[in-house]
């Protein structure tokens, strides 16, 4: 096993790629690893351009530089899948403004995205909304 550093880890998003992120509202973020990429777009503009998928947003429903606020610089997330986002308030508000499409999910079916992703499965197909 190899041991990183976040800013090591941070270096190996590249633009536009699609990140997928754990923690639950205010609990098991990755925030060292949030925090590299955060650091890593202030300072070179890169990585931008993000598809982030996440279950729920960690957050404490502030505006505090933890969980996925620490993300929410312009041009840094271009596209959000969560189940919930309003947990981190600076990434609502980028939703809000338009700064960044949301897509909203059932949490069950982002979690089998993770699993099938996991598994190298090509993907899954929800029942979920069928005949509704």
């Amino acid at each position: 096993m190899k041991v990183i550093s976040s800013q090591e880890a941070a270096k190996l998003i590249k633009d536009n790629d699609v990140v997928g992120i754990g923690g639950f509202a205010t609990y098991c973020a990755p925030d060292e690893l949030l925090s590299g990429i955060r650091n890593r777009f202030l300072k070179t503009s890169k990585p931008q351009g993000l598809t982030v998928i996440t279950g729920v947003c960690s957050g404490d429903n502030s505006a505090k530089l933890q969980g996925m606020n620490l993300l929410a610089e312009e041009g840094l997330i271009n596209v959000l899948i969560a189940a919930h986002f309003r947990n981190a308030a600076s990434i609502a508000s980028l939703v809000s403004s338009n700064n960044i499409a949301a897509y909203l999910l059932p949490l069950g079916a982002i979690m089998n995205i993770f699993r099938n992703t996991a598994a190298k499965n090509e993907g899954f197909l929800s029942k979920i909304g069928l005949r509704t």
